[in-house]
């Protein structure tokens, strides 16, 4: 998730994302996980991580998560 989640954000001007576009660009990679899986690994992501890798989502309103820190 975390490299999935990396690659939408490396894409010009597309800070902001949506569990859905983490999803289908995890289903592009081969993943096997539910659409439902997804969701809560990345609410549990906006909390910081003990483990690596220490990716930390925030919410942006209704838009999305971006990347802790990604400029706006």
């Amino acid at each position: 998730m975390v490299a999935s989640v990396a690659r939408l954000s490396s894409q010009a001007g597309n800070q902001v994302f949506t569990v859905r576009e983490v999803y289908v660009e995890m289903l592009a990679q081969g993943t096997s996980y539910a659409e439902s899986m997804i969701v809560r690994t990345m609410e549990c992501m906006k909390d910081p991580s003990p483990r690596p890798p220490n990716a930390r989502l925030e919410r942006v309103g209704r838009q999305g998560f971006r990347l802790q820190g990604a400029p706006t």
